[in-house]
């Protein structure tokens, strides 16, 4: 369980740092780029993913703690030494969900500040938080089949 414990920290790390980074870097400057492709832009998300609940804090809190509690569930019900892959999924994903839910609580929106550019497609602006969301989501889905 340590080890759960030292990736979901790892993860918070990550991704506060990088966000006190945009905060203190990119705030008054807004973007820049990186590549052609990538860009640095920063911008508060009220909402989630694409702005969507936009102000509806009471919604987000609620759907956080519910992702919480059944990632919380998942770890204590699945033996974390039968599938390691799992459970260092399920750490990846509260890690991320812990990241913009300390955002939300602090500030009342998460900061996002990476913008991969995609001439076919609007893509989101989104942070490591969201990252570790997605890797984590596709990872436990994909060891749960598995189990």
């Amino acid at each position: 369980m340590l080890i759960g414990f030292i990736i979901i920290i790892s993860c918070l790390f990550i991704d506060q740092f990088t966000k006190i980074l945009a905060r203190k870097y990119l705030k008054n400057n807004k973007s820049r780029e990186i590549t052609k492709s990538l860009s640095l832009y920063y911008l508060e998300n009220s909402g989630g993913a694409y702005g969507i609940y936009s102000g509806n804090y009471w919604f987000l809190y609620a759907a956080t703690i519910l992702s919480l509690f059944v990632c919380l569930y998942l770890l204590k019900y699945y033996d974390i030494n039968k599938n390691t892959f799992f459970s260092v999924s399920i750490c990846v994903l509260i890690g991320g969900i812990l990241g913009n839910f300390i955002d939300r609580i602090v500030f009342s929106y998460v900061t996002d500040f990476i913008y991969i550019k995609d001439k076919k497609r609007n893509l989101p602006i989104f942070n490591f938080a969201d990252v570790f969301i997605l890797i984590g989501t596709i990872f436990t889905f994909v060891s749960y089949i598995f189990i």
